[in-house]
């Protein structure tokens, strides 16, 4: 059973974008923003996914405001 959600981390580097990418392709979406923080020269990022199957009002209703107002 996979995890409804992950939040993927590590080194800057095309192996993290790849491991990204991997997710996306099992069927993960971007979930808010990815973050970027510095250690001396080393760029640490990371990005959460979710299961948009296992949280459908979470993936849908991600960044829509309410308009009725």
């Amino acid at each position: 059973m996979k995890k409804s959600y992950k939040f993927l981390t590590g080194l800057d580097s095309p192996e993290f974008c790849q491991r990204v990418s991997d997710a996306l392709a099992d069927g993960y979406c971007l979930y808010g923003n990815p973050v970027m923080i510095m250690d001396g020269e080393d760029r640490y990022v990371g990005q959460a996914v979710i299961l948009p199957s296992e949280q459908p009002e979470l993936a849908r209703d991600k960044g829509r405001q309410d308009d009725s107002k």
